[in-house]
């Protein structure tokens, strides 16, 4: 059995100034051919969820196809996303030429837009189904994010979201969205894939499947999967801030009957619906988190800056939280330098970062720092401090959350400025792994005040020891402050921008 397998992932935000180019891609994860093979092997990857679903078939022939993922911002310049498409799939083309495919394999993200193009994942299943034909089986995974189209579903036999929220398994994903695949390619029954699109946005800070909404839908989508209902049911709250026609939740059903499968879905639909005002944020001003996260007595305390998170397109670049601990006097040089005292701030600063780096571990500057890639959404702020450490800013991930991937900061500093340990990096990535701070010498578990640029999936690693979560209501492009952003583009009515009435029974809007 020929199977191919390949990987492009990429998370959009529509609202980000920051365009994705090959660079980027470059940065992230750019393997080809049989390189990918040794790359994913033994991660929490979509990829390594693929290659364990096939290891057990004694004539699986894997062709390693492109893997390509980069950190999220804005739209992927046209130039990116065609070299890249193209690249997939001329090597899909050449695999089928040899020899036609049995299987095509996908991970991908579900939320990537393009200059020039809305849907970029419906556009290239529509593309491997041309190249492979009407026959062959077409399964893709998605993150739970996807924002998923009726070209997708038109296109793929399966397409799989993560079940979990923070992210945490990828490498079951993979193996649910290929397994249904597989079966059929040897003789098994044909899956289909039904969508119901739900009109809502889902805030990313509320959407996570251990409790809450979005658990107690995805329990009852993991009821019908273990009645047999379904083969797979996934719950997509979708990337918050795509200003698209086509966006919103979904729900996906994949079964061997398309009318039971419609039925499923449209009772999920409407359970995810009523839900909708649970999934709002309770959010609290900077200056009152900070003089909260102080007056307790043990910390860390986690202050969640996901206005700016770098995991949803933002640049990462808002001194919101610096400025709010700088207001206080954690700046001051008697504000206490022991690892219980520290407050850990994570900012992507190119030229701050170069200058910390010309000066030298142990030498004084003054700095600049802040609002360099978004100053819209930021001011800059002068600090003073001290060289503390210097990094190549390479991370490898250690969480429960991809699991073996490494990330690349570019060059990183550390800056000791009183009580912050100011973590200045060249490169935006995420920032919901403690490892961030471990690889520059800082342990987050010590520490008073910790600041992760992430809406929710810091969770994972950071739940087991932080004393306290405070959701900030800071400026940035990433806000679940939905009203904030200048919708142009989305179809309306959509909550929570508007309020209404809605069943999935109802005609289309």
């Amino acid at each position: 059995m020929r199977i191919a397998i390949g990987a492009f992932m990429y998370e959009a935000n529509s609202f980000s100034p920051v365009p994705t180019t090959l660079d980027d891609f470059a940065a992230g994860t750019l393997v080809r051919g049989p390189a990918l093979l040794d790359h994913f092997r033994d991660t929490n990857t979509e990829v390594a969820g693929f290659l364990h679903a096939c290891a057990p078939l004694p004539d699986a022939e894997i062709i390693p196809l492109l893997a390509a993922d980069a950190n999220p911002a804005g739209l992927v310049q046209a130039a990116t996303y065609v070299a890249l498409r193209d690249e997939l799939l001329d090597r899909l083309t050449q695999a089928q030429r040899t020899r036609p495919l049995d299987v095509v394999l996908l991970a991908l993200h579900g939320a990537m837009v393009a200059e020039g193009e809305d849907d970029p994942e419906g556009a290239v299943l529509s593309a491997v189904r041309d190249i492979v034909g009407p026959q062959v089986p077409i399964a893709s995974s998605l993150d739970l994010h996807a924002n998923v189209t009726a070209r997708m579903a038109a296109a793929a036999d399966v397409l799989v979201g993560y079940r979990t929220y923070p992210h945490v398994d990828q490498r079951r994903t993979g193996e649910r969205a290929a397994a249904p695949a597989l079966a059929a390619a040897q003789g098994g029954p044909r899956p289909r894939t039904v969508v119901q699109k739900v009109p809502l946005i889902v805030p990313a800070e509320t959407m996570q499947t251990t409790h809450g909404p979005m658990h107690e839908v995805r329990a009852e989508a993991d009821w019908l999967e273990a009645e047999g209902a379904a083969l797979v049911v996934s719950v997509f709250g979708m990337q918050p801030w795509l200003d698209l026609p086509e966006a919103g939740g979904s729900i996906v059903v994949v079964g061997t009957d398309p009318d039971a499968a419609h039925t499923h879905a449209r009772r999920l639909a409407r359970q995810f619906w009523q839900r909708r005002k649970a999934f709002d944020v309770p959010l609290v001003a900077p200056d009152v988190a900070v003089q909260r996260a102080l007056a307790v007595e043990r910390g860390p305390v986690l202050l969640v800056d996901s206005a700016d998170a770098t995991s949803a397109g933002s640049p990462g670049d808002s001194v919101a939280v610096l400025q709010a601990l700088l207001d206080v006097g954690c700046g001051r040089t008697d504000a206490g330098t022991s690892d219980t005292d520290l407050c850990l701030v994570p900012l992507v600063d190119p030229p701050a970062a170069a200058a910390a780096h010309a000066a030298g571990a142990g030498e004084t500057l003054t700095l600049s720092v802040g609002g360099t890639l978004d100053p819209a959404h930021s001011p800059s702020v002068a600090v003073t401090g001290h060289v503390e450490l210097l990094t190549d800013g390479r991370v490898m991930r250690k969480g429960p959350a991809y699991t073996g991937m490494t990330m690349d900061a570019g060059p990183t500093a550390v800056l000791a400025i009183g009580a912050i340990r100011l973590l200045l990096m060249s490169r935006t990535i995420p920032t919901s792994d403690p490892e961030i701070y471990r690889a520059a010498g800082l342990e987050p578990a010590a520490a008073r005040i910790v600041v992760v640029k992430s809406p929710n999936l810091f969770r994972a690693a950071y739940g087991p020891f932080a004393q306290d979560i405070i959701l900030l209501d800071t400026p940035g492009v990433s806000s679940p402050n939905l009203h904030r952003f200048a919708w142009q583009r989305i179809g309306r009515p959509i909550y929570p921008l508007d309020d209404f009435t809605w069943d999935p029974a109802d005609p289309p809007r």
